[in-house]
């Protein structure tokens, strides 16, 4: 790294603590947006003061990267870097960096960068550091966003999956698909985290009703991981199934197994 040093600036006012230049991120620098943050949105977040370095490892923690594959990246940005560099000697004051362990989310490794190499890497600056106020809830949270996320991309192709196992047996009423398809389809789910989640973490609702002549498979992802959801819209996955078997030859009623 290349030091610069000039001594009409200040490492101290380099960035503004009052600015970060993103709307969001400002809702931490004021108490009363602040608190807004905390009881709505499960974050909190305060200025820290940090060395380039300090930031470096921060960051490397959200992007699961070493600190050095970091600044070889922004290192290869040589131009912008000694832009910065030259503008903090001359005096300017740039947007207050920050990191986002909640969303793991940052700006500023340019920034940072450019901030050691003018004033020393040894030197602190002030950075938002944003983290969720309540852990265990934003476990849970997690937990529940992975749920949505699950069955948003892989859920409905795990259930056709299952159906289409299903679509060339002969069955005499629909409940014996029913209890059928809940275990295929909780198998499958499970087996497409591998080792993360077992057959006992997910659980689905699978209901039956008659419609055109034919019957309409509902299946709800209930369960996931040891969270547990009311269903939202959108969640249902519509399966007609008049090729499995012939409803004239129904024993039950479909008011006997919805």
């Amino acid at each position: 790294m290349v030091r610069y040093i000039r001594a009409s600036a200040s490492a101290a006012t380099v960035f503004d603590e009052n600015d970060t230049h993103v709307g969001y991120y400002n809702n931490f620098l004021n108490p009363k947006d602040l608190k807004y943050m905390q009881e709505s949105k499960n974050r909190t977040g305060e200025i820290i003061m940090m060395t380039p370095d300090e930031y470096y490892e921060a960051c490397s923690k959200i992007f699961n990267q070493s600190v050095n594959d970091l600044k070889y990246q922004r290192s290869s940005n040589a131009d912008t870097i000694l832009k910065y560099t030259m503008a903090m000697l001359n005096g300017d004051v740039f947007p207050l960096p920050y990191v986002n362990f909640a969303d793991k989310s940052q700006e500023g490794l340019h920034r940072m960068m450019a901030a050691g190499d003018a004033f020393g890497w040894d030197k602190k600056f002030p950075v938002l550091v944003v983290e969720p106020l309540d852990q265990e809830l934003w476990d849970q949270k997690v937990i529940f966003d992975n749920m949505r996320d699950f069955e948003r991309h892989d859920f409905k192709k795990i259930v056709n999956d299952a159906a289409e196992e299903l679509s060339d047996w002969d069955m005499e009423a629909p409940m014996d698909i029913l209890t059928q398809l809940k275990s295929a389809i909780i198998e499958k789910a499970a087996t497409k985290f591998d080792d993360d989640i077992d057959e006992a973490d997910i659980d689905v609702d699978v209901e039956c009703v008659e419609e055109r002549n034919a019957y309409r498979i509902n299946v709800y992802l209930t369960e996931y991981n040891g969270i547990e959801e009311d269903r939202w819209a959108g969640s249902t996955v519509k399966l007609w199934l008049d090729d499995m078997f012939d409803m004239s030859e129904c024993i039950l009623e479909p008011s006997d197994f919805i």
